[in-house]
């Protein structure tokens, strides 16, 4: 599946304009990558759909949510009741930035659409709350208490924006909607083409057609069955663990008695008809469970 281009996300940054002045109602992690922020202003309600490294845009498609994750709850905790007050692009770079407040409250949202993708929380000085994913690279570091510094840019570069937008999908004898474009390239020229008035309205329709996390859905698979082998060797050395310590915890128990156990046992060598009772009597500070004098053995219970 194709990713966004620094150029369609700044054409994307002027369509969601209309969405300032926007509260922050609730936040959904709605699968891996994949997220929902229910917004309202007055009596309009819309949804803002957010899938890392290939769109940010309004939806139709309302997805039924689950048990909310931890990422979830932590991001609701922190912005829920925010106003969107701006919306930019960074860096002419494919991350895009929505200043929030409330009441005297500032805080950024910082999305980045490279790589795997990232969502990140800052305060007004762009010092890290709450990331999505940890990353270290050569040059920056994504963790919370950190400062937030975008990827460095060559002074050359620059993105190519195309002055008139013409959102196509293109799609194959099939129906199926195989990519999209803002423009008309030639190796799509045999193919069926469906216009759209905005991108954010194309890429609402092509990622309904062709939801992102199959591929991931089929190779996760295979990383349950290992989490599944690791819980299990897991479990094994937890259990391990658990008898290693049980084990010296019956030592401790066994050294800190050690003179009184002593005691006992000159004693019960030196009277071998004594019965359970007798030594009972004789050692009340030790239970004693079982007396065997023929097989010399003893049990007893200490604290």
């Amino acid at each position: 599946m194709r990713v966004i281009s620094a150029a369609e996300l700044a054409v994307l940054a002027k369509e969601l304009q209309d969405m300032y002045d926007f509260y922050i109602e609730r936040f959904y992690e709605v699968s891996e990558g994949r997220f929902r922020i229910k917004l309202k202003r007055g009596k309009e309600q819309c949804n803002l759909q957010i899938i890392l490294s290939h769109t940010i845009n309004r939806t139709s498609y309302v997805e039924k949510q689950d048990q909310p994750t931890n990422f979830a709850m932590a991001v609701r905790s922190k912005i829920e009741g925010f106003q969107i007050k701006e919306i930019r692009q960074m860096n002419n770079d494919r991350i895009l930035a929505l200043a929030l407040k409330k009441s005297d409250k500032e805080m950024n949202m910082i999305i980045e659409m490279f790589d795997k993708g990232n969502i990140i929380l800052s305060d007004k000085s762009m010092n890290m709350l709450l990331v999505y994913r940890q990353r270290q690279f050569k040059d920056r570091i994504i963790k919370p208490n950190v400062e937030y510094k975008p990827p460095k840019q060559p002074d050359s570069y620059k993105i190519e924006v195309p002055k008139v937008v013409n959102p196509v999908i293109f799609r194959d004898k099939d129906g199926n909607a195989v990519d999209y474009s803002m423009a008309m390239p030639d190796k799509y020229k045999n193919f069926e083409k469906q216009e759209f008035s905005s991108l954010q309205e194309l890429l609402d329709a092509f990622y309904f057609e062709n939801p992102v996390g199959i591929e991931e859905e089929k190779e996760s698979e295979v990383v349950q069955q290992l989490r599944a082998s690791i819980e299990k060797q897991r479990k094994i050395l937890q259990d391990i663990d658990e008898s290693i310590s049980e084990s010296k915890r019956m030592g401790d128990v066994v050294l800190s008695n050690m003179n009184r156990l002593n005691v006992m046992i000159s004693e019960l060598k030196k009277n071998k008809r004594i019965t359970k009772q007798e030594a009972q009597s004789l050692f009340s500070d030790i239970n004693i469970i079982d007396l065997d004098l023929k097989n010399k053995t003893i049990t007893i219970e200490v604290d």
